[in-house]
């Protein structure tokens, strides 16, 4: 897509070819345009019986196009990775880089991200000496967080409902602790996985009624949560 010029000198006259390309065929220093790659020959007099020739080469390297789409898979932890589609074409080479400081040269690279906000992705395509530059703004969303805490269960073994646990997304660490009518705490847990089924620390199962519970947690945004109330153990 671009240009350059020719310089030929010590001659009285100048004569190109092929003239293909070329802005002007018997001038000292024509602009070469050609499509494809072309030796020029540049033959120059100095008078009669006195002339030179010589050759260059001008080579062309096709234009790139720099293309690509950028989207973020939210998920609710963090880090949080960056899809990238690269529909760039006639280029040979990459160079790609993340507004967090992160680069890569690959022809489709991998990015992750550790904190919501708004990244500019920008992609060098190249081609020899030609380059072709675009970029994109993707916007990673804080991590979905909810939580309910289930009023009634009854762990009675058949599969339905026989336990005990905060509903969730969104959390990095909780503790939940379980109390008995008369305050005195039975069962606790502090594992995102970590359900109750209904017994004591004893391992005994505790009798219908109701029981009470302190939850407490974190998300992954940093957001702390205060859950107290009663749940109806029913067998």
């Amino acid at each position: 897509g671009g240009n350059v010029q020719l310089q030929a000198s010590n001659g009285a006259n100048y004569n190109w070819s092929p003239s293909t390309g070329l802005s002007c065929t018997t001038c000292s220093n024509p602009i070469a345009s050609p499509s494809s790659a072309t030796i020029y020959t540049v033959t120059s007099n100095a008078g009669p019986g006195c002339s030179t020739t010589t050759t260059v080469s001008v080579g062309v390297s096709p234009y790139p196009s720099a293309v690509f789409t950028a989207t973020n898979n939210v998920t609710n932890t963090f880090p949080q990775s960056i899809t990238v589609v690269n529909n760039s074409t006639l280029a040979t080479s990459y160079y790609w880089s993340l507004s967090n400081g992160s680069t890569a040269t690959s022809t489709v690279p991998s990015f992750v991200v550790n904190a919501p906000g708004t990244y500019t992705l920008i992609l060098i395509a190249s081609n020899g000496n030609c380059n072709d530059t675009t970029s994109s703004v993707i916007f990673v969303k804080d991590v979905l967080t909810s939580l309910t805490m289930p009023n009634v269960y009854t762990p009675n073994g058949d599969g339905v409902n026989d336990f005990f646990f905060p509903i969730m997304t969104g959390f990095s660490q909780i503790t939940c602790s379980i109390y008995d009518r008369w305050g005195v705490l039975i069962y606790e847990f502090s594992s995102l996985m970590d359900k109750w089924n209904g017994e004591n620390t004893k391992g005994k199962e505790v009798p219908s009624g109701t029981y009470f519970y302190t939850f407490t947690g974190a998300d992954m945004n940093g957001k702390n949560y205060v859950r107290k109330g009663f749940v109806q153990l029913s067998r």
